[in-house]
């Protein structure tokens, strides 16, 4: 039996002891959380920040640039970089001084463009040019990239990618995907003209530029994934895309793979709760908090039974359970050691991708966004919601040098050890009631005192 394999089965017998612990009142606990979160996480947009925010659904003029030539001579032509919009701009002014970004780091790392693209040609032509193909190879990959999204968004009409960050380059909007099944009118006439589209395309811009991007810029795990070269080996992943043969290929996918899974609650938790955050300021579509956790009970209730994804769960009471028994870990209002929260966390983790596409469709989103948007939700009514860029980069302060460390031994520090699993570090930061809500330098200090997690030290220097 392989080490992954024996800290599975370590996890499974946790699980099954904790679960006998507390089975009992689990239903009741689970339906006190959903109505403590529908009635206490409900947290309103500060003045300062709807007052820079007036003014989104007034008629827009926006700016079209011409992009550079890119490797291989291709060119771009008309895009817009919705960068320099008059929405976009009073964003990014807005996300740094509601949350005093340059207190503590340059706010000009995220003053990178933001390309809205007319056509899926346009948004994956600089996806595939971060590659070292041949220019055949990249037209053949964007063609095939191209005929399997337009087949995906029929069949699921309108499903797919709706963004993408790539670091260093910046972030790419899908506005052929924004505007699918809409006859006669393009990407740009949707931002300048309709209010609804508009919100939509800006939703998707702050959750891969001030989401991934401002972990991808600022998080020492950020730094990990793009000094070695893994943040493109995951977006090759992402997107299905065809690389070259390359020995070290391999392992470098284990490596992305490896720091995904444990980062996934993290990432796409922040990405969606900031976007949900900023919208509600220039958005008057929907309430800020989705019943996620009442969705989530539900699609456990209609598990679908699949013998092909079972690893000793005996059937889908059992399963079901265990989905219940982690989220009560992770947010009822009683006590549990790191080791407990790290066991919960690896359980969402991994069953989550397996059951990935029943959950996008019985939540309308993958699972890993809906519990780490619950994550930010719980972190935000304890700690304040000034507080949650900051947490966000104290759960991704894990600092691996991954030449001097095997796979087999980084799998079990990051799956074992709450110290380096973003998610599990995030999962106990959320549970953590600060005396002085807001209050950064308390949350550093107890922090540290409480999980003898290292924070950033540029928080820690203020």
């Amino acid at each position: 039996m392989s080490k992954f394999e024996d800290i599975k089965s370590s996890f499974e017998s946790k699980l099954d002891a904790t679960r006998q612990q507390h089975a009992a009142r689990l239903e009741a606990d689970l339906q006190e959380l959903r109505a403590r979160l529908l009635r206490e996480f409900k947290p309103s947009i500060p003045p300062d920040l709807i007052r820079s925010l007036a003014d989104f659904n007034t008629p827009l003029q926006n700016r079209l640039t011409m992009s550079q030539p890119l490797k291989g001579g291709t060119r771009l032509q008309a895009l817009m970089d919705i960068k320099g919009s008059p929405q976009l701009r009073q964003l990014d002014q807005a996300f740094a001084q509601h949350f005093n970004l340059a207190r503590y780091y340059p706010a000009e790392k995220l003053n990178y463009k933001t390309i809205l693209c007319d056509t899926l040609e346009q948004f994956y032509q600089p996806i595939l040019d971060q590659y070292d193909m041949s220019p055949q190879a990249r037209q053949v990959e964007l063609h095939r990239k191209v005929a399997e999204d337009e087949t995906f968004a029929m069949k699921t009409n309108g499903g797919g990618t709706l963004g993408v960050y790539l670091p260093g380059k910046g972030c790419y909007i899908n506005g052929w995907l924004h505007v699918f099944g809409m006859d006669n009118i393009t990407p740009k006439q949707a931002f300048d003209n309709n209010p609804v589209l508009a919100s939509r395309i800006l939703e998707t811009a702050i959750h891969e530029k001030l989401g991934h991007g401002f972990l991808g810029e600022y998080s020492a795990l950020g730094v990990v994934m793009t000094q070695n070269g893994l943040d493109l080996v995951e977006i090759s992943a992402k997107f299905g895309i065809r690389l070259a043969d390359d020995p070290s290929l391999g392992l470098k996918e284990a490596q992305a793979h490896l720091l995904f899974d444990t980062s996934q609650l993290l990432e796409e938790g922040w990405a969606t709760w900031v976007a949900t955050y900023l919208a509600k300021g220039y958005s008057n579509n929907g309430v800020y908090l989705r019943d996620n956790l009442g969705l989530i009970m539900q699609a456990i209730d209609k598990l679908p039974y699949d013998d092909k994804l079972s690893y000793d769960l005996h059937d889908r009471e059992s399963l079901r359970d265990r989905f219940k028994d982690s989220l009560a870990i992770l947010f009822v209002k009683q006590e549990y050691d790191p080791a407990e929260l790290q066991w919960a966390v690896t359980f969402i983790e991994d069953w989550g991708l397996k059951l990935d596409d029943y959950f996008s469709h019985a939540i309308l989103q993958p699972l890993r966004y809906a519990v780490g948007e619950l994550l930010f939700v719980q972190a935000s009514e304890n700690l304040g919601p000034l507080c949650m860029p900051y947490a966000a980069l104290i759960a991704a302060n894990v600092d691996i040098d991954l030449s001097k460390i095997s796979l087999s031994d980084l799998g079990v520090m990051m799956l074992t050890k709450i110290s380096y699993n973003p998610d599990a570090r995030l999962a106990a930061v959320s549970r953590l009631r600060l005396n002085e809500q807001n209050s950064i330098s308390e949350m550093v200090s107890r922090i540290e005192a409480q999980y003898s997690f290292i924070a950033p030290r540029k928080l820690k220097a203020r």
